[in-house]
């Protein structure tokens, strides 16, 4: 169990690491998933938010015994992080406290479940 937690918390990390980048981010409250003048940031915004309640749904199962829905994040950990460097450069300037905001919150929710 100690191993299965370990590679967890190093999933999370990574995901957490990967998404906010070199951004400062603000807590924010609520489930809302914002929308950018990009639409390609708008789809990433909602694939992250998917893959957020799908960890949180792993993480809980993991807890109850049930490993098989985190390995499938793990598979798909890389392909969310090549989305994120594929629409980093598409975020205006003016929308980065937006993105901030949205990924905090998602950080946040990643955590809050960890705490449970």
């Amino acid at each position: 169990m100690k191993t299965f937690n370990s590679k967890l918390r190093n999933l999370f990390l990574i995901l957490a690491l990967m998404v906010t980048g070199s951004l400062v981010a603000n807590r924010a409250f609520g489930d809302d998933i914002p929308t950018f003048s990009d639409p390609d940031v708008t789809n990433f915004a909602k694939t992250y938010s998917q893959f957020v309640d799908d960890y949180v749904e792993a993480y809980k199962a993991a807890k109850a015994g049930d490993n098989s829905k985190i390995t499938a994040l793990q598979a798909r950990a890389p392909q969310l992080q090549a989305q994120a460097a594929q629409v980093a450069p598409k975020l205006k300037p003016e929308e980065s406290s937006k993105f901030q905001t949205f990924v905090a919150a998602c950080s946040q929710k990643m955590l809050d479940a960890m705490k449970q």
